[in-house]
């Protein structure tokens, strides 16, 4: 049997845990989200005392700047975010949750909770651990350890 790529399965994983993720999203929650908003949602949240802007956004999430600004201008025309100018620099627009954006992403937090649940069911403690060890070195081959296990 050949061995397969796992650039190829792991990026296969990868698509098919998004597609999981929007679809649950999407049938569970009142509003139109997808799995990359809602994780915007969640950074903005959690970040409260910090000034989150676009740049900090896009260097969080490895992202473009289009990709970001595609990206917040949907979270506002939906209600969810709004851009305020930061009072200690007028150049800064500081990106903060309305209202709505709040309660959204208390309802997000509850469905994500049931998607990571499902995800991650049945893993071993043991086979979780190996699997952020082979992901790591796989990072790490390619330069990109700082896109994984940032946050624990």
């Amino acid at each position: 049997m050949d061995k397969r790529s796992l650039g190829f399965e792991t990026r296969k994983l990868a698509h098919a845990i998004k597609l999981y993720v929007d679809t649950e999203v999407t049938q569970q929650l009142d509003v139109d989200l997808s799995g990359v908003e809602g994780m915007t949602l969640g950074y903005i949240f959690h970040h409260p005392d910090e000034r989150v802007t676009a740049q900090s956004l896009m260097e969080h999430f490895k992202v473009k700047k289009a990709a970001c600004s595609q990206l917040l201008h949907s979270l506002s025309k939906k209600g969810i975010i709004k851009m305020e100018t930061d009072p200690s620099d007028k150049r800064v627009k500081r990106i903060v949750l309305t209202k709505k954006g709040k309660d959204v992403h208390a309802e997000f937090d509850r469905i994500f909770a049931k998607i990571n649940a499902q995800i991650e069911k049945d893993i071993t403690p043991e086979d979780r651990a190996t699997f952020e060890r082979v992901i790591g070195q796989i990072a790490a081959n390619i330069g990109a350890s700082s896109f994984f296990m940032e946050e624990k």
